[in-house]
């Protein structure tokens, strides 16, 4: 026998699986991207809007905290909210109003647990309101970037 500590394999691999599956599990939070490309053709109903934009967001899955950058082009005065839950052929009430409206809008917001779950699912879309167009002028789904 050499020298040194011999360990019996059995009850030491016994005993490393049962210290990990008691070990607590730990969610590991990630940095998703996404995106949305603001025009009158995806207002619902379709604008003649020729205001065009893009909203960018980085979401981090551990703090909530969600990036964004919303510029947007051809509308001198609106109203920028994030709306849902809705696909990209439905309407739905805002859930989170920017708090301004001029173009370049970028901030940091933290979402309820439900928002971000509504965000990461593609339940959520961006709307530039403008007088001109009641209904909404420009509008783009949220959506992950690979």
């Amino acid at each position: 026998m050499p020298n040194g500590l011999v360990v019996p394999a059995k009850p030491f691999l016994i005993f490393a699986l049962a210290w990990c599956l008691a070990a607590p599990s730990v969610a590991q939070a990630a940095t998703v991207s996404l995106t949305a490309y603001l025009s009158g053709a995806s207002a619902i109903p379709p604008s003649q809007s020729t205001a065009f934009g893009e909203a960018d967001f980085t979401y981090d899955t551990k703090t909530r905290e969600l990036t964004y950058l919303v510029t947007y082009e051809g509308i001198p005065s609106a109203q920028v909210e994030i709306h849902g839950p809705a696909d990209a052929a439905e309407n739905a009430p805002v859930v989170i109003p920017f708090p301004t409206p001029q173009s370049p809008l970028n901030g940091i917001l933290v979402l309820s647990a439900g928002q971000g779950d509504l965000l990461l699912s593609g339940k959520l879309y961006v709307e530039v309101h403008a007088r001109s167009f009641g209904g909404g002028a420009i509008r783009g789904q949220i959506e992950k970037q690979p």
